[in-house]
């Protein structure tokens, strides 16, 4: 039972492209890191607003510059960048 478990879960967790876990990786680390550098002057509420509005709007940038060169705009690195800010903003708080 417990091994069927594992196996549905680590076929889950292998089936998402690594270019995903990194968009997912590097928003987590810039938005935990913005939170921590501006909560204490604007604590701790505004400061997740501003880190996760900075965060997606890097994650579109990078996602538009890549349009302009020969890759193609992502929307499913935009949610992975989405979902690392989010978590990155969870770890902040804790």
């Amino acid at each position: 039972m417990i091994k069927r478990i594992y196996n549905k879960l680590a076929n889950i967790l292998c089936s998402i492209p690594s270019d995903k876990l990194i968009h997912k990786d590097i928003s987590f680390i810039i938005s935990f890191l913005l939170i921590k550098a501006i909560s204490p002057i604007t604590g701790l509420i505004v400061s997740i607003i501003i880190s996760n509005i900075i965060t997606i709007g890097i994650d579109i940038y990078k996602e538009y510059l890549d349009s302009k060169g020969d890759n193609i705009f992502d929307k499913k690195d935009i949610i992975a960048g989405v979902i690392g800010s989010i978590i990155g903003s969870l770890f902040a708080i804790i």
